[in-house]
């Protein structure tokens, strides 16, 4: 299992990866698809169904503090 890295070391190149995210209202949660975006220079988090939507967005209130690589899909049999 991989240790969370700091979020300054994450890839920057539009790779998906899992983040702790904080904000001012909640102490931290883990988000489990996660991007930076090149074209605004920010990381951006997955709207899940929950959100009421299905894209990536930018949560201004939410600081990324922690960063992994997904992990490998089960191989099918």
């Amino acid at each position: 299992m991989s240790e969370w890295k700091p979020i300054e070391s994450a890839p920057r190149d539009g790779t998906e990866f899992q983040a702790w995210v904080k904000s001012s209202y909640h102490k931290g949660w883990w988000e489990p698809k996660v991007r930076f975006d090149r074209d605004n220079l920010r990381f951006e988090i997955w709207g899940r169904v929950d959100y009421d939507e299905d894209n990536f967005d930018f949560y201004p209130d939410t600081k990324l503090t922690h960063w992994m690589p997904q992990p490998t899909p089960p191989l099918d049999k």
